[in-house]
């Protein structure tokens, strides 16, 4: 497998959750968002970005940003309407800490694969390198990784669809995301590619794996630029926050469906930042992480 179908995989992998996880929202229009709410929405995910970078996991954060009973709401949420790549039948099978466990692995692999892709733009690579997809992902991602992610039924699977002829290509995520099932999809489908909790078990340990192949990686490179460094390379930080910061966009918006068992209506407040969509809610007066999703916006 090249390089660069692996990292075709990791696309796929990325619209899928993206447009299988997203929330229905609908902008309202009879009320907008406050100076203080759009304040403290920019200051937390500036505290997210931060912290997140300190430790390179989004375990702890979970404990601290999230809602308290996160893992009970996602839980219901992929039981019900199915989270990325987890099939609703798989979920019913799965503990909750199963669950948990799987997301949180697949989340902090977008991160770090993140961070390497930076990492390696701002590496000194000679023009030749950068021309050559094969050659760059190939310095990108370690030998391990590749093997790894090589030996994988799920992202084997994964290749396979990609192979087919009316298969979206990388390049063309519109295409794949109008195809993608919404999350308040009928209850007789059952849209994952993780079909039991064997195959979820199985995935999660390669998910884990990679993301411990990619902080060693990461621990050997010269050059290691934070992810809000992406919007003006050689510009300060204090730059590149200030466009995080507009990138962020807090906005208002209500919940069109339940979602992650809170009800329809729910004053929800979403965010971008780095590589996620985060919708917000507040609770004791404190924003809360409802759920959090990939954004390649």
């Amino acid at each position: 497998m090249k390089p660069r179908i692996i990292l075709a995989l990791l696309l796929i992998l990325a619209v899928t959750a993206t447009t299988l996880s997203r929330p229905l929202t609908r902008q309202d229009e009879t009320e907008k968002i406050t100076p203080e709410e759009e304040r403290e929405a920019i200051e937390f995910g500036e505290r997210f970005a931060r912290q997140l970078h300190s430790v390179n996991n989004l375990a702890p954060l979970m404990a601290e940003m999230f809602v308290s009973d996160y893992a009970e709401r996602l839980q219901q949420q992929a039981v019900t309407h199915s989270i990325t790549l987890l099939g609703r039948r798989a979920a019913q099978q799965a503990s909750r800490d199963e669950i948990k466990r799987y997301y949180l692995a697949l989340n902090n692999g977008v991160f770090l694969g993140g961070l390497l892709d930076i990492s390696h733009e701002f590496s000194q690579l000679k023009e030749d390198d950068e021309d050559d997809g094969d050659l760059r992902l190939a310095k990108m991602l370690s030998p391990e990784l590749l093997r790894l992610f090589e030996s994988d039924p799920i992202l084997a699977a994964l290749l396979e669809d990609e192979r087919r002829p009316d298969a979206p290509s990388a390049e063309e995520p519109k295409e794949q995301e109008s195809r993608t099932v919404q999350p308040n999809a009928e209850a007789g489908e059952d849209e994952g590619i993780i079909q039991s909790v064997e195959q979820l078990r199985s995935f999660t340990v390669t998910l884990e794996q990679s993301a411990l192949l990619m902080r060693k990686q990461l621990a050997t490179l010269p050059i290691r630029p934070a992810l809000w460094e992406r919007h003006e390379k050689g510009a300060n930080e204090a730059v590149n926050m200030e466009k995080e910061r507009e990138w962020m966009n807090p906005r208002l918006a209500n919940l069109r469906d339940d979602f992650y068992g809170y009800p329809r209506e729910t004053r929800v407040i979403c965010l971008n930042v780095l590589t996620y969509h985060i919708d917000l809610v507040k609770v004791d007066g404190r924003f809360k992480i409802l759920a959090l999703e990939f954004n390649f916006d």
